[in-house]
């Protein structure tokens, strides 16, 4: 994307550049566009310096428990501003997320359970005999 957009001559006398970007499949925006740097404020930087520092200790947490850990030890800190800052810093907790099942789908390996235990234990009974 970046190569084609680099491509695009704007001084270019037999094509628009709304016509170059329609035949390279660019967006005319991207022309334009200039990314501004991202600007933080001390508190901020503060943050994910913190965040940083608690998650290489505790890869585990996630975002309200690392809040609440900062909150009990260093400053009072919302799980939103926590939220914000592992998306900065591109983090995400090691644990596992619970999985979300349907109330049908629940039910469904509940009775296959219900059914394996039941063989296992015709099974268990047979080989007594």
């Amino acid at each position: 994307m970046d190569e084609r957009r680099s491509w695009v001559e704007v001084d270019n006398a037999l094509l628009s550049v709304r016509q170059q970007c329609e035949i390279l499949g660019v967006g005319r925006s991207s022309i334009y566009y200039a990314p501004r740097p991202k600007r933080f404020s001390d508190g901020q930087l503060n943050l994910l310096r913190l965040v940083d520092e608690i998650y290489t200790k505790h890869p585990f947490f996630g975002t309200r428990q690392m809040s609440d850990y900062i909150t009990l030890h260093k400053y009072p800190c919302g799980r939103h501003e926590t939220r914000w800052a592992y998306e900065q810093l591109g983090l995400q907790s090691v644990a596992q997320a619970l999985i979300q099942v349907s109330p049908t789908q629940s039910i469904r390996s509940i009775l296959i359970c219900l059914m394996m235990l039941r063989l296992y234990d015709l099974a268990k009974c047979s080989a007594r005999i």
